[in-house]
């Protein structure tokens, strides 16, 4: 029974990976699993050039491995699709680091000042700083009014 509560354990472990990735090299938003695995992500999937240099350099199951990994990446400038920036930077960028990559964040330009989009993580629907305005616009009318 032990040895599959730890397989439990390390699979759940799996899924912090795009964070820490994101927070070590400052990506501006979580990359996608499929920067490490192909197809759907499961055993066995995690075969993309991306990882195999991360595993070249230490990276095995752990966050600690993982951001040591991410580090000496950077230290060493691998470019795994060999297109003349380094896997960190293409991360930076919000851009996979292998070979035919595209971006993954998506558009993170502001369109209608910052209260609609902070262009740092999607997620947060501009209905939300709509909501805020209209609520602090209603506060000020019902001040004015007394």
């Amino acid at each position: 029974m032990t040895p599959l509560l730890l397989l439990v354990g390390s699979a759940l472990a799996l899924g912090s990976f795009p964070g820490v990735v994101m927070d070590q090299v400052g990506a501006p938003c979580e990359p996608p699993c499929s920067i490490c695995h192909q197809g759907t992500p499961g055993g066995g999937t995690a075969t993309s050039d991306f990882v195999v240099a991360l595993r070249d350099r230490g990276f095995s199951t752990s966050e600690g491995t993982l951001r040591d990994a991410l580090d000496a990446m950077s230290d060493d400038g691998v470019d795994s699709d060999g297109d003349g920036a380094s896997d960190v930077e293409e991360l930076v960028a919000g851009t996979d680091p292998n070979p035919n990559g595209a971006a993954f964040c998506g558009d993170l330009t502001p369109t209608y000042g910052c209260l609609s989009s902070t262009g740092a993580r999607p997620g947060a629907p501009p209905a939300v700083a709509a909501g805020l305005l209209l609520g602090l616009l209603a506060a000020a009318r019902r001040r004015r009014a007394t």
